[in-house]
C-alpha cells in the first residue's frame, strides 16, 4: 500500500486498510505537509499528527481545552516513555479525561479530512500494533470519515466512472465493518441501506430514490469506501492525475485520463516496530516520517538519463514526423435524471393529483395497475413504468412534490410488497380480511385489521421503509382513531421526513388529545419543535413531559439543550 499519491487516492488507500482490517500508521508527506493517522484494526483512527500549525494538537489544547503554555512545558517535562501529551495532561490534572476524548476526536476529524484531500506526494502504510495503549478506547470511526469524506467530493462524474455500469446490482458487504450499524447515515444513505436486496442496481435505486441522483451517488460511493456495500462488478479505481502547485493544497478533483498510468512498484514495507510519538503529537522531521535515503522507482531512471543526456546528443526528428492518435477525450456520462426524469407536464401533474385523490381507495394491485394473480415479472414492470412517470424529481412546484412524494410512496410500497412472497401472502390475507368486514352479513371488528395495519405499520419502520410504514399507520388510524398509539407512530414515521412535518405534528397533537399523560408523546413533540426551531414550544412540550414522568430522558436532555441555548442567547444581548 506504499507508492505516489498521484497514482492512488487516499481514501482507496484508508478503505483498504478498513476492508483488512490491518493495525499502523498510514503516513502521507508531500511538500506542504507531513500527515499520520494511527489506525487500530482497520476500523478506528486512534490518533494523528500533523506538521501543520492549523492541525497541531497542542494548539487545539491550548485554544479549546484552556490548557497553558507552562502546563504544555510541564507535561513535556514529566512526559514518560510511549506516553501521549495529552494523557500527560490529564495526569498531572490540567485536563479531564472527557476533554481530551472529545478534543483528540475533534483533531483526529481535521487531520484526517486534510489527508483525505492530499492529491500529491508520497504515501506509505507501516502495519504493526500502535505503541500506546491509554487512548484506545476512544477515536474516531474510518466508515464515519469516509462516509463525511464521500459526501461533500465534488466531481460527480468521477464518482459515475468509479461506480461503473448502473446495472451493476448493489449488495451488502460479505465482511462490513464492526459496529457499522451505529454508523450515522444521512438521508440517502438510509434511503439506499433500505433498498439493499442484493437484486436492485445502481441505476434502480438513483431512479427510485427521492434525494436526487447527485446525492445518492455519492451516497453509493461513500457506503462502498466504508465497507458496507460491495463497490458494484466492473467498477475500478481510477488512477489520479498528478497535481499542479496551485492545486496542491485544494480537495481531490480526479479527472480521468485516456489511459490508467502505470502502477509505481512498490517500496518494501518497514520492518522497524511502530513507535508513538515521542514530543506529544508534533509529527517528526519530514525525513524522518518516511525513512531517509533515495527511494527508486521505475520513472526515476528515465528522467535521470533524460537529465544527464547532452543536448547534441538527443535524436533530431523525423523528416515525416509519426501520426499520433489524438486522445479519446472522456465520454460524457449522461445522468439518470436527464435520461427518464423530464419536468412534468400539465396532464402528467393533473394524473399524479387524481392518484393521490385515489391514494386510500386503492388496493395494492389497482395501485400498479395489474391483476391479483399477477407474477413476479408483471409486477416488476408495471412498477418501473410508473415510478419513472411519478418520480418526485419531475414536480417542480412543493405542493406537488410533496403530493407526488406519497403517491410515489404508494407505488414502491405495492412493488416491495408484491415482489416478496411472504410479504405478498400476508397482504392478500389482510384484504381477504377487509373484504369480509364489508360484507353486512359477516361483520368483522375494524380494530382487527387496524392492529394488523398497525403491526405492518411498525414493522415497516423498524426496517427502515419510512413511506410503506406511513401508509399502513394512516390506514390503522382511519380504522380505529380511537387509538393514540397509532397517532403517536404515524408522527413518529411522518417526522422522519422534513416534507411532512406539519402532518406529523397535527398527529402528535391528536394523540396527546387521546391520551394527555404520555410523557414519550410530549418529548418526541418537543423533539420535533426544537429540530424546527420552534424553541419555546419545545420547550413547554420538554416540561409537560417531565410533568406525567420526571425521569423521562429525551424530555431531560431536550429541556437541558433548550435552555442552554437560551442563557446563551440571553447572555449575547448582556454584553
Amino acid at each position: 500500500m506504499n507508492g505516489s499519491l498521484a497514482q492512488r487516492s487516499p481514501s482507496d488507500i484508508l478503505a483498504e486498510v478498513l476492508r483488512r482490517q490491518a493495525s499502523g500508521i498510514m503516513r502521507l508527506q508531500n511538500a506542504s505537509a507531513t500527515r499520520q493517522l494511527f489506525i487500530d484494526a482497520g476500523v478506528m483512527i486512534r490518533f494523528a499528527v500533523s506538521t501543520l500549525p492549523t492541525e497541531s494538537i497542542t494548539g487545539l489544547f491550548r485554544d479549546k481545552g484552556g490548557v497553558t503554555e507552562d502546563q504544555v512545558k510541564e507535561a513535556t517535562a514529566v512526559k514518560q516513555a510511549d506516553e501521549l501529551l495529552g494523557t500527560t495532561l490529564v495526569r498531572i490534572g490540567a485536563l479531564s479525561r472527557e476533554a481530551l476524548g472529545e478534543l483528540t476526536r475533534e483533531h483526529i476529524h481535521r487531520v484526517t479530512l486534510g489527508a483525505l484531500s492530499t492529491r500529491d506526494g508520497e504515501l506509505e502504510f507501516q502495519s504493526g500494533a500502535l505503541p500506546f495503549r491509554e487512548q484506545l478506547d476512544g477515536g474516531l470511526g474510518s466508515p464515519e470519515i469516509l462516509l463525511e469524506w464521500a459526501r461533500a467530493f465534488p466531481e460527480i462524474d468521477w464518482i459515475r466512472r468509479r461506480l461503473g455500469q448502473t446495472g451493476a446490482p448493489v449488495q451488502l458487504s460479505r465482511r462490513p465493518p464492526e459496529g457499522y450499524q451505529k454508523v450515522p447515515l444521512n438521508p440517502a444513505e438510509g434511503f439506499i441501506m433500505s433498498r439493499v436486496d442484493g437484486r436492485s442496481s445502481v441505476g434502480d435505486i438513483c431512479d427510485l430514490s427521492p434525494m436526487g441522483e447527485e446525492n445518492t451517488l455519492r451516497a453509493l460511493f461513500g457506503l462502498a469506501l466504508a465497507g458496507i456495500l460491495e463497490m458494484p462488478e466492473g467498477s475500478a479505481e481510477i488512477p489520479l492525475p498528478a497535481a499542479t502547485k496551485a492545486a496542491a493544497a485544494a480537495p481531490l478533483s480526479p479527472a480521468t485520463p485516456a489511459r490508467p498510468a502505470p502502477a509505481m512498484a512498490p517500496r518494501p514495507a518497514a520492518v522497524a516496530p511502530v513507535r508513538a510519538p515521542t514530543n506529544g503529537g508534533a509529527a517528526p522531521h519530514p525525513q524522518a516520517a518516511l525513512g531517509s535515503g533515495p527511494q527508486s522507482s521505475p520513472a526515476a531512471a528515465p528522467r535521470a538519463v533524460r537529465k544527464g543526456a547532452s543536448p547534441s546528443a538527443a535524436p533530431r526528428p523525423a523528416a515525416r514526423p509519426m501520426a499520433t492518435r489524438p486522445p479519446t477525450p472522456p465520454r460524457r456520462v449522461t445522468s439518470i435524471i436527464e435520461r427518464v426524469r423530464p419536468s412534468a407536464t400539465p396532464d402528467l401533474e393533473a394524473e399524479m393529483l387524481q392518484r393521490f385523490e385515489r391514494l386510500r381507495d386503492q388496493d395494492l394491485y389497482q395501485v400498479l395497475g395489474v391483476v391479483s394473480s399477477a407474477n413476479a415479472d408483471e409486477v416488476r414492470r408495471a412498477y418501473y413504468t410508473l415510478a419513472k412517470q411519478f418520480h418526485p424529481d419531475k414536480f417542480i412546484r412543493e405542493e406537488l412534490k410533496s403530493k407526488a412524494e406519497k403517491v410515489f410512496a404508494h407505488i414502491t410500497e405495492a412493488y416491495s410488497t408484491l415482489t416478496n412472497l411472504e410479504t405478498r401472502r400476508r397482504y392478500d390475507e389482510d384484504q381477504t380480511i377487509r373484504k369480509s368486514a364489508r360484507e353486512p352479513e359477516k361483520k368483522v371488528d375494524p380494530g382487527v385489521v387496524a392492529h394488523i395495519n398497525f403491526k405492518h405499520g411498525k414493522d415497516r419502520f423498524d426496517r427502515g421503509k419510512i413511506g410503506e410504514a406511513v401508509t399502513f399507520l394512516q390506514n390503522a388510524c382511519d380504522q380505529d382513531p380511537s387509538k393514540a398509539e397509532h397517532f403517536h407512530f404515524l408522527a413518529i414515521a411522518q417526522s422522519k421526513n422534513p416534507r411532512w412535518k406539519k402532518d406529523a405534528e397535527e398527529n402528535f397533537l391528536k394523540a396527546i388529545e387521546k391520551d394527555p399523560t404520555s410523557a414519550e408523546i410530549y418529548a418526541h413533540l418537543g423533539s420535533l419543535y426544537a429540530r424546527g426551531g420552534l424553541h419555546s414550544k419545545a420547550r413547554d412540550m420538554f416540561k409537560n413531559a417531565l410533568k406525567w414522568d420526571p425521569g423521562c430522558q429525551e424530555a431531560q436532555e431536550g429541556l437541558a439543550q433548550e435552555e442552554g441555548g437560551r442563557k446563551s442567547l440571553l447572555g449575547m444581548f448582556k454584553k
